[in-house]
């Protein structure tokens, strides 16, 4: 019932046609969500984030008990949002809605597999849906990607493009791993000012910088000193 309700929702979001974005981003303990419906603006019901949730309202009125997803309007858009413990994450209602199979397992070598099944069935409902994109981002400081079927990789983000050319044979796969501690990328000292500037570690630590030339020149001259003066009583 409650699968059947979140399609309404979606359906009264896409009166005209719509595409939709949806964006993942998986830290070491937590997955924040957000489902942007691009160039629509319509109210909806609060719609619970588990698929599984008991006792969802399909009125205003929210139950006490059950979690729903943030539901706000920026230009002309509306924004799902919601963050996971990432152990819950396979029961978000938004990834489930659509799909018939979402996993996450663990392989014998303590690898991480994300995989869903390959039918949107959404676009099958709901002609009026024109396309899905998927953005799914791991933090590059915890996991290291080893392999997935995504159509554009651009640093540590993996997307997907599903239309409806594609949707009854698209799914996601993505293999990836816990970066050990002498895995962990270097982190770069470089930062930018307000300016856009390249600030490095030297004129960030000004004053340290002065005071250790200042003290290597001291070191020398003193050691030129004592030269000369063994020098004249060799003479």
């Amino acid at each position: 019932m409650i699968k059947k309700f979140i399609l309404v929702v979606i359906l009264m979001i896409c009166l005209s046609g719509c595409t939709i974005e949806y964006n993942v981003n998986l830290s070491s303990n937590l997955v924040t969500e957000e489902i942007k419906v691009n160039n629509y603006t319509v109210e909806t019901f609060p719609i619970p984030v588990y698929i599984d949730a008991q006792g969802a309202s399909e009125t205003n009125e929210k139950v006490e008990g059950v979690e729903y997803y943030n539901i706000s309007y920026r230009n002309n858009n509306t924004y799902f949002n919601y963050e996971f413990p990432i152990q819950d994450y396979t029961r978000s209602t938004a990834v489930n809605t659509c799909l018939s199979s979402f996993k996450r397992d663990v392989d014998n070598d303590g690898n991480y597999i994300l995989n869903t099944s390959s039918h949107y069935s959404c676009f099958d409902l709901y002609p009026l849906i024109e396309n899905v994109t998927i953005n799914v981002t791991l933090d590059d400081s915890v996991y290291m990607v080893l392999d997935s079927n995504a159509d554009v990789i651009n640093n540590n983000t993996l997307s997907w493009k599903v239309t409806r050319d594609n949707y009854q044979n698209k799914n996601i796969q993505v293999i990836y791993k816990l970066l050990e501690s002498d895995e962990k990328p270097e982190i770069n000292i470089d930062v930018e000012d307000n300016n856009g500037n390249i600030v490095t570690w030297v004129n960030q630590n000004v004053v340290f910088v002065i005071l250790a030339v200042f003290g290597l020149l001291i070191f020398i001259i003193l050691l030129v000193v004592i030269i000369k003066k063994k020098s004249n009583k060799l003479r």
